[in-house]
């Protein structure tokens, strides 16, 4: 950003009072891992240029979208909006790494649209918390419940997803899939099949070595005293991976309220026991955000 832009502001005011968002006569449609489906509607590069080319022009502006090498490997599509004064603004979007030609240009198409809108101040895509929501169409709230249902399903965790991202040269601060931006997981939903091949074709992280500690004396046998219910813990709760247990016991659900939740949203076969779930799955289940909607989804159907 120049030092001044306060031409360029006054000027990207004008502009945007003779501009009208785009009309959108694309349509996606999305699947999820359960088999629900949605959709919604989007404009696509060219009726937005269509739409700001006349009111920047007449206000003196003009925009230029270039990709360039990043600092650690990757590159971004870089977006300014320049003033006729010399006053300028820019944003930066990451794009993926190792990606093929005509993937990487998908992803250079969609970096496109989606940063002209931001930096205009324009909807390039249905409304997610208005009319598309009740019609079906995604909201940042489900969009984020789908990607944590596909890494149950295909037993991805957030070190993996979070190491995926890093590589690809996406956005991947924090500590879970809560914190990426919501512009990372459209990416990563949109190619997740091919997502989840380079996830699980990523090497292991080794462990350091330690030395074999020598084999303990034998102790005399101690007198068995039988263990004490906890006030916190529910009667038959049985050995679940920590934290689930506690969590369980703390919501007042059980472990076939669970198994039920995680067989009907299709994460595993009904053969698959609560004591026997993924660490990588119980650590994506568990993160704050995840667990709340899985407690209010449980007590919603039991109370059907």
């Amino acid at each position: 950003m120049s030092e001044q832009v306060n031409e360029l502001a006054a000027a990207l005011v004008k502009a945007q009072a003779a501009m009208k968002n785009p009309p959108k006569k694309r349509t996606a449609f999305i699947k999820s891992q359960k088999g629900s489906s949605y959709k919604y509607n989007y404009a696509d590069l060219a009726d937005i240029i269509d739409a700001i080319r006349d009111p920047l022009c007449t206000a003196g502006l003009a925009y230029v979208q270039v990709v360039k090498q990043s600092a650690g490997g990757g590159q971004s599509l870089i977006t300014q909006l320049l003033h006729t004064s010399g006053q300028w603004m820019a944003s930066s979007y990451p794009l993926p790494r190792q990606a093929g030609a005509q993937e990487m240009g998908s992803f250079i198409t969609y970096a496109r649209r989606y940063s002209l809108c931001a930096i205009l101040g324009i909807a390039g895509e249905d409304d997610n918390d208005g009319q598309s929501a009740t019609e079906g169409g995604p909201t940042e709230e489900t969009t984020r419940t789908q990607l944590v249902e596909q890494m149950g399903a295909a037993a991805i965790g957030n070190r993996a997803v979070l190491e995926y991202c890093k590589r690809e040269g996406l956005h991947a601060e924090g500590n879970t899939v809560e914190d990426l931006p919501i512009a990372v997981v459209n990416v990563l939903l949109e190619k997740w099949d091919a997502a989840v091949a380079a996830m699980k074709a990523m090497p292991a992280k080794k462990l350091p070595s330690q030395k074999k500690a020598p084999p303990a004396a034998p102790t005399p046998p101690e007198t068995t005293i039988p263990p004490q219910e906890s006030p916190d813990e529910l009667p038959g709760l049985p050995s679940l991976p920590s934290p689930l247990g506690k969590l369980l016991a703390e919501a007042k659900i059980t472990a076939d309220d669970l198994h039920a939740y995680y067989v009907a949203a299709g994460h595993f076969p009904k053969e698959m026991t609560t004591d026997k779930l993924p660490s990588d799955y119980v650590k994506a289940l568990t993160a704050p955000d995840n667990w709340k909607k899985v407690v209010q989804k449980i007590k919603t159907k039991k109370a059907e």
